[in-house]
């Protein structure tokens, strides 16, 4: 098992012994036996626990239990409670929601404050049917039948490669100890149905389809991949750069088919719903400059073209755009806006491609909002060398018409603080002595 998990790491390049890694631990069996496999690395680790206080005396004893897990294997560990079922209530979601984005944001607040590098979650071989069954229910596309990503972000789910008979039997052979969730029993959730009911039920009808599923949602995470490759392709051809957005080639359009389906997935990043993408695609035989609108887009069908342009067109005319206050960081048109914040008032949500989390104290005033340009260079979060940000946009495998699109947001030094929408700068990440955060973000 021990080789198994060093050689699947490496293999998909995971993360190196010289990354930290925080690692999610909930006291069960498969976070259980995560931790004890990066000890027996002797990698750099900290245990990280939730406790939602769902079920009373036993959460308060899987804390203790992990806390316990911790000191035995010698390593860092952080805790922190939730009231779980209020913040349901507030968001207006479930409690297994409400728990996930909670534990999300929290496990991203204690990597960034505790410098360290990922966070790892003992996501199994297992959870990617479960997971299939769930979106197939819900009516997913393409995207929702696919495996969980082993890394996404800043997480990692390195016990991908076994499935829950494998780490059971390892625990059992190893002594190992963990808590039992109770609920994991029950049928109240869907996700336990499936696991208990469902997949069951199936392998009794065709047994070996277990193994069978992760090998169809393997073919169809690269059938996804190579459809996106082909969307990337089609997008650099028909997608041009105007003067205030894009312009979409229609009669180019019309020779791939499904029409639909093209234009849908063509028109991915600027957030046209399916719904609103189906008008368009019955409009385009009889363009008449009919409107369109998502949440930070518009698109305007004429003559043969569709016209694209983002809310804030009016404004990205101008090159630079300067803040001297520090009270207020805001561009009219929603490229990008601001607030200042006491460290502990941050919001439970971890900062994402649309956010950015910044230490007051290493700014310099002002700052100036701008388009990138060549030679510039920043240290991406999470890495301590610096990289040219053309490079960073290679990386990621932009096309030319989304890195016309980017803006920079530097400080007085001229020291790039956000590559806005994709990675902030790691100079300006908090440390231990943050008093206040800018809490940046794309849109109004």
């Amino acid at each position: 098992m021990v080789e198994q998990f060093r050689n699947f790491v490496n293999k998909n390049h995971l993360f190196d012994r010289q990354q930290k890694v925080l690692l999610a631990v909930s006291g069960g069996i498969d976070s259980v036996v995560m931790a004890h496999l990066f000890a027996r690395l002797e990698l750099q680790f900290a245990i990280a626990h939730c406790n939602f206080q769902l079920r009373g005396d036993a959460s308060d004893g899987d804390e203790r239990f992990v806390e316990a897990l911790a000191g035995e294997l010698r390593c860092p560990f952080f805790s922190t409670r939730f009231d779980t079922r209020a913040y349901a209530t507030r968001q207006g979601i479930s409690t297994q929601m409400a728990a996930r984005d909670l534990r999300y944001g929290w496990f991203e607040q204690v990597r960034q404050s505790a410098g360290y590098d990922l966070v790892a979650t003992a996501h199994h071989a297992g959870d990617d049917a479960e997971t299939f069954f769930i979106n197939l229910m819900r009516g997913t596309g393409l995207r929702g039948l696919q495996a969980i990503p082993l890394k996404q972000g800043t997480v990692v789910r390195p016990l991908k490669f076994a499935t829950r008979a494998l780490i059971g039997q390892w625990a059992f052979d190893e002594g190992l100890e963990w808590r039992e969730d109770a609920t994991n029993a029950e049928t109240h959730y869907l996700r336990n149905k499936i696991r208990h009911q469902l997949l069951p039920l199936i392998e009794e009808l065709s047994p070996g389809f277990a193994q069978r599923l992760n090998t169809t949602i393997g073919h169809l995470s690269n059938a996804s991949d190579a459809i996106d490759s082909l969307v990337e392709n089609q997008r650099d051809a028909l997608l041009r750069t105007a003067p205030d957005g894009f312009c979409l080639d229609l009669e180019a359009l019309k020779l791939l088919h499904p029409v639909g389906f093209w234009l849908f997935e063509l028109l991915r990043p600027f957030g046209f719903t399916s719904p609103v993408v189906d008008n368009m695609a019955k409009a385009i035989d009889n363009p008449t400059g009919q409107q369109f609108a998502s949440a930070s887009h518009q698109a305007v069908l004429k003559q043969h073209q569709l016209l694209i342009t983002s809310r804030a067109a009016a404004i990205t005319r101008v090159e630079n755009h300067v803040f001297t206050s520090p009270e207020q960081l805001m561009l009219p048109g929603g490229i990008v806006n601001g607030r200042l914040v006491e460290r502990s008032q941050l919001p439970v949500e971890p900062p994402d491609g649309q956010q950015a989390w910044v230490d007051n104290q290493q700014l310099v005033f002002p700052l100036t909002l701008r388009r990138w340009r060549k030679g510039d260079r920043f240290v991406p979060f999470g890495m301590n060398g610096s990289k040219k940000v053309s490079d960073f946009f290679t990386d990621l495998k932009l096309s030319p018409w989304q890195k016309a699109n980017v803006w920079i947001l530097c400080d007085g030094l001229d020291r790039i603080v956000w590559v806005v929408g994709y990675r902030a700068d790691n100079r300006f990440g908090m440390t231990s002595q943050t008093k206040q955060v800018w809490v940046l973000r794309i849109g109004e």
